[in-house]
């Protein structure tokens, strides 16, 4: 069986930490002459606000300045620019993430290289206790379909990538399980974010291990194409009928529309008519005109 593609941060990351940014010292962008490549440097000082998981000995309220290391190729676009700082608040009083390898450091656990991502704690920190509760909980497989269920309209992105790795074996090996969280996944009811993340995760695993069964593949696109009738979902949709449905229905074979469509008629007509209307260019996909036989 082939590596899983999807990963989570609550299951990858021993140490998860909130940090205020106090202050930051940055020099402007330079020509690193040895790489040919812009860098900016300095520092960031940091204050512990909470420690979300781990053992770091340091008390919050504990003050420690970072090293920060921006490269960015040149003539290149903002969103070209790598390091762990790149794209983040700097300012003071902006409040982030760390998401690190185990150590009881608090320097080291927010410095390269085991910090592996920084991220602002807005829109992720409720989400991520959430999951954090429920991975203290040991949960089963079922456990785990049911805090889907019972979370689905508040629940993020980070939530959603713990429960489809954590269950990942058992949604693999029974498709009962599978069809409940799909049925999260394609729920009007459940919340965009995660929504999204249950559909891409499932779309990743399926066809980069190749390890689930067809009738799996069968019942994620009936959840991408329910999916794609939602307009909450914006231009995501486009992305879902034009990217991640083609290529789901043709590896490793082509999956054809009778096996997909044949439990939900009523969804043929409906995707059929979506993906005619000229009113929405969002929804065009001459791929899946072509799949249901519409040239």
């Amino acid at each position: 069986m082939s590596t899983y593609a999807v990963t989570s941060e609550v299951l990858d990351t021993a140490t998860v930490l909130q940090v205020v940014v106090e202050d930051a010292a940055l020099t402007e962008w330079e020509l690193h002459a040895p790489t040919g490549l812009l860098q900016r440097t300095g520092t960031v000082t940091l204050r512990l606000a909470d420690v979300l998981a781990g053992d770091v000995t340091d008390p919050v309220g504990t003050v420690v300045t970072v090293p920060v290391l921006l490269l960015s190729p040149q003539g290149a676009r903002p969103s070209d620019v790598h390091g762990l700082w790149a794209h983040l608040p700097a300012d003071a009083g902006a409040r982030l993430v760390a998401f690190s390898d185990p150590t009881p450091d608090l320097t080291a656990a927010l410095t390269e290289p085991l910090c592996h991502r920084l991220t602002p704690s807005g829109p992720v920190l409720a989400d991520l206790r959430l999951a954090l509760r429920l991975k203290a909980a040991h949960p089963t497989a079922d456990r785990l379909l049911a805090a889907a269920e019972q979370h689905r309209a508040d629940a993020g992105g980070v939530f959603a990538r713990y429960v489809w790795v954590a269950a990942r074996e058992a949604l693999r090996t029974d498709a009962g399980r599978f069809d409940r969280l799909m049925s999260v996944a394609d729920d009007p009811a459940t919340r965009a974010e995660a929504q999204l993340a249950y559909l891409v995760s499932a779309y990743e695993d399926v066809t980069f291990s190749e390890a689930f069964p067809d009738g799996h593949r069968a019942r994620l696109a009936r959840a991408m194409l329910r999916s794609a009738l939602d307009e909450r979902l914006a231009t995501r949709r486009h992305d879902l009928l034009a990217v991640y449905l083609p290529n789901l229905l043709s590896v490793p074979e082509p999956l054809p529309a009778d096996d997909v469509l044949g439990p939900d008629p009523g969804l043929r007509d409906a995707v059929r008519a979506e993906l005619a209307d000229p009113r929405d260019p969002t929804t065009t996909s001459p791929a899946l005109r072509a799949w249901l036989g519409e040239g």
